[in-house]
């Protein structure tokens, strides 16, 4: 951070099937960014942002968190990451200094400031959802790269569901069982690419299970489009709150981060995922004063962790709505946070002021 600027950086997995996601992440970050700084920036500072491939790998993570602290001297890292590259980034953002603002929830370490609660809640958020649909009394099968550790219990099955995985490549794995039995519900946490493909393997099998995406890459609509040949029910469960409910000055806000996509991507969840980032981080910002310090954002995002109602949080929680999961593909929408399960979308606070 400079009397003029603020540089931010984010960790990508640029490799194989994770490649579009990364791509419509960084768009939605630079978008907010752009917008901010078409606004005279945050106290007159314009933002920047330095992006580094980590493809996926723990130790490449490090290494990278490394060089942009002490190297390239940025003040936060930004974006999602999952468990296992957000943890490594803790550690080595623990030694280093620079300061780590990820959304999911799930990292740990005293330079860290985990927003809201983590995804990995998804599973168990499942269970009640599950349970009100009577969709728990079926077959079922689990799409993931590693085992899900109390699937079952979570999800609150009598007996453990099929496991499908897949490899680096996004090829699906086990699927020669699915031509013996195919279940009546598959929930996939897998990224959008292996999902497609687990749909027209069904689809090939002339097979319509209801399939759940609970990985926030792509859209239900999206996936619907890429395999119209299945004609299942497609579901998604993800932390993003439909446009439909959200209010006059939220889609406003989205609409001009929209306008400023570079390249032109969809507004996807993992161009959703970038915007939610960028605006969380720059809100944090804000809130520190004119001369924000690392330990003073810190220092107030602890004290109310996982509380969207305070004004420096509020400005996000449209995003997610409420430290939940949303199912989409129903007659309506429905929210679960916790064990409450309801059709009524969450009262939304105000977008940013620019």
């Amino acid at each position: 951070m400079t009397a003029s600027s603020v540089l931010f950086a984010t960790e990508v997995n640029a490799e194989g099937v994770s490649h579009q996601n990364a791509v419509d992440e960084v768009a939605g970050i630079r978008a907010v960014l752009r917008l901010f700084n078409q606004h005279h920036g945050v106290y007159g500072r314009q933002l920047g942002l330095v992006v580094k491939d980590d493809a996926g790998q723990p130790s490449i993570a490090a290494d990278e968190t490394n060089y942009l602290s002490a190297t390239v001297g940025a003040f936060a890292l930004i974006g999602d990451a999952p468990s296992s590259i957000a943890n490594s980034v803790s550690t080595e953002a623990s030694s280093s200094g620079i300061l780590q603002l990820f959304p999911t929830g799930q990292a740990t370490g005293p330079n860290t400031a985990n927003t809201v609660s983590p995804l990995t809640a998804t599973a168990t958020e499942l269970g009640p959802l599950l349970a009100s649909l009577d969709l728990a009394n079926g077959t079922i099968a689990v799409v993931s790269s590693t085992t899900v550790p109390g699937i079952a219990t979570d999800l609150g099955f009598k007996t453990s569901p099929e496991q499908l995985s897949y490899g680096t490549t996004g090829k699906l794995q086990g699927t020669a069982q699915l031509a013996k039995r195919v279940p009546d519900l598959v929930i996939s946490f897998a990224p959008a690419s292996v999902t497609t493909r687990l749909l027209a393997t069904l689809a090939a099998l002339n097979e319509a299970p209801t399939v759940i995406a609970a990985e926030s890459s792509t859209s239900r609509a999206q996936l619907r489009a890429a395999v119209p040949t299945f004609h299942g029910t497609v579901m998604r469960l993800g932390p993003w709150v439909p446009r439909s409910a959200l209010s006059a000055a939220w889609n406003g806000y989205l609409e001009a981060v929209d306008r400023l996509l570079a390249p032109k991507v969809a507004l996807d969840p993992a161009t959703l995922d970038g915007i939610y980032a960028a605006t969380m981080s720059i809100e944090l910002l804000r809130s520190a004063g004119i001369n924000p310090s690392r330990r003073a954002i810190l220092t107030s995002l602890a004290r109310h962790r996982f509380d969207p109602t305070i004004p420096a949080f509020g400005s996000w929680s449209a995003a997610t709505g409420f430290q939940g999961a949303v199912l989409t593909g129903t007659t309506r929408p429905v929210y679960v946070d916790g064990t409450r399960v309801t059709t009524t979308p969450p009262r939304l606070a105000a977008p940013p002021n620019l």
